[in-house]
């Protein structure tokens, strides 16, 4: 398939055996998927690349969390309509430092979903 034709993902995530499984999965179904370690090194590939879906994990190193990735994404008119997904092992309705008042396309817990879902969850809002 086509780069330019191919829904184009940007995921943050540290876990790089994760990173590893689940982006080769996500690869195979034919997604162009930029993966990021930090939420510095994400917002500096959307420099570049405008994808069709964000998906973040919360705790992440250096001086950004998920939810700040997320934050600044808001406030890009060029990004801000982007579906977002959080994928994270910290659970929805705990708190997560201050109050984040940008709230998710999607909200996956790691330790409930599976690569299939992760991946249908992708395709669904990249449909829209």
């Amino acid at each position: 398939m086509e780069t330019s034709l191919r829904k184009k993902v940007l995921w943050v995530e540290d876990d790089a055996l994760l990173g590893k499984i689940l982006g080769e999965a996500i690869a195979v179904q034919g997604f162009d998927l930029k993966l990021a370690v930090t939420g510095a090194e994400a917002i500096s590939i959307l420099d570049d690349f405008t994808p069709d879906v964000i998906m973040v994990d919360l705790y992440l190193p250096g001086d950004m969390n998920g939810y700040d990735v997320l934050e600044k994404i808001s406030h890009n008119p060029k990004l801000k309509n982007i579906p977002t997904i959080i994928l994270s092992n910290f659970g929805k309705g705990e708190r997560f430092g201050k109050s984040h008042p940008v709230i998710p396309t999607k909200y996956l817990l790691k330790a409930d979903v599976t690569i299939g879902q992760i991946i249908e969850t992708l395709q669904e809002l990249c449909a829209h």
